[in-house]
């Protein structure tokens, strides 16, 4: 079962604009040297791991890569919710 092709694209985007907003969100922070964006950087990666997930379903990939990105989008949500309860604990 193929998905729209118009769906598809609409993902590619969302992940291009997603990358471009994390290079320059790290741009940013190293150019002003600000240290917290290490935990913004977490948050954007298990948003951008959960699309590269939802694009392996829609190109019907293997059932392996799709839950590796879940695990891996899980993982980088565990680090940022860490980091998270951390800066609220103190």
């Amino acid at each position: 079962m193929s998905a729209d092709p118009f769906i598809a694209w609409v993902v590619d985007v969302a992940i291009v604009v997603t990358v471009c907003e994390c290079v320059l969100l790290v741009a940013f922070g190293w150019r002003h040297r600000r240290p917290d964006v290490r935990r913004q950087v977490w948050n954007v990666a298990a948003g951008l791991l959960l699309m590269v997930a939802m694009r392996a379903v829609i190109a019907a990939s293997s059932w392996f890569v799709v839950v590796t990105c879940l695990a891996a989008a899980g993982a980088a949500h565990a680090i940022d919710l860490r980091a998270r309860l951390r800066l609220t604990a103190r």
